[in-house]
């Protein structure tokens, strides 16, 4: 029970040590004047986004009769979506596959 006490009051003075040093401005969470430190400072990326501006892209392309398909009916954007694709599906996979654990039967492998 001591010891429980004597642990107790070391933890309180470190946090009041560490409370102490902390400028009075930034301790208040509800002060809306201080700008919040984890709010993002750029807007990220979508996938739909960056659809959006290869499909741009590849239709100005076209207008200047400028065509770097591999394949007629495949456009270049249409193989950086599958890729994206095809990498969320590996990460996935490897997700389900480290949850099996390392004693796999052959049925729950051919479940995943």
């Amino acid at each position: 029970m001591v010891k429980g006490q004597e642990e107790a009051e070391a933890h309180r003075i470190a946090f009041e040590e560490l409370d102490s040093a902390l400028p009075p401005e930034e301790c208040n969470p509800n002060d809306s004047l201080v700008a919040n430190p984890f709010e993002p400072k750029v807007t990220p990326i979508t996938q739909a986004a960056v659809r959006l501006k290869l499909a741009e892209i590849e239709a100005y392309d076209l207008q200047q009769g400028i065509d770097i398909s591999f394949y007629s009916n495949i456009s270049p954007s249409i193989f950086v979506a599958s890729d994206i694709n095809f990498k969320d599906e590996q990460h996935y996979l490897k997700a389900d596959i480290t949850k099996l654990g390392m004693h796999v039967m052959d049925t729950q492998k051919v479940t995943i």
